[in-house]
């Protein structure tokens, strides 16, 4: 992990984007070619040991791997949870976690966009998911972008 607090980052980081690189899913490598200007919340750091410790991985060694990357991690601090909890009645409905308004609200505070491979964040309604949209004022890169779903 990193103390570069936000200074040079382009892009922060959802778990489920730190995940397809740790675990060789498609958009991982897209997050990798990028890792010196990403960064992540601490909730989303949680997110990713939490889904890895499920998975049967040891944290520590994990938390360790993750160290290596050299990710910015950003504080969630009282305010964030103001902000979060306004936005959750808007972003209920598309499935957004704490985890995801984190990563947000990150973004949105130092005006890069959210990077994300969970498809729910971006979708419309004929199911296909951008490369690139904005939610809640804040630009969104989909790593695993899909065209309309079939009836």
């Amino acid at each position: 992990m990193s103390d570069r607090g936000g200074a040079d980052l382009d892009y922060v980081l959802d778990a489920s984007a730190v995940l397809a690189l740790m675990l060789g899913e498609p958009g991982g490598e897209w997050v990798e070619a990028r890792l010196d200007h990403c960064g992540m919340s601490v909730i989303n750091l949680e997110e990713v040991l939490g889904r890895l410790s499920e998975k049967g991985a040891s944290v520590d060694r994990e938390l360790e791997d993750l160290a290596r990357l050299r990710l910015a991690i950003f504080p969630f601090t009282a305010a964030d949870a103001l902000f979060s909890a306004k936005l959750r009645p808007r972003l209920a409905a598309r499935g957004l976690s704490l985890g995801d308004r984190a990563c947000l609200l990150s973004a949105r505070r130092l005006g890069v966009p959210a990077v994300t491979a969970d498809g729910s964040w971006t979708m419309k309604p004929d199911g296909s998911v951008p490369k690139r949209a904005k939610l809640e004022g804040v630009a969104v890169i989909q790593l695993r972008p899909r065209g309309p779903t079939e009836a």
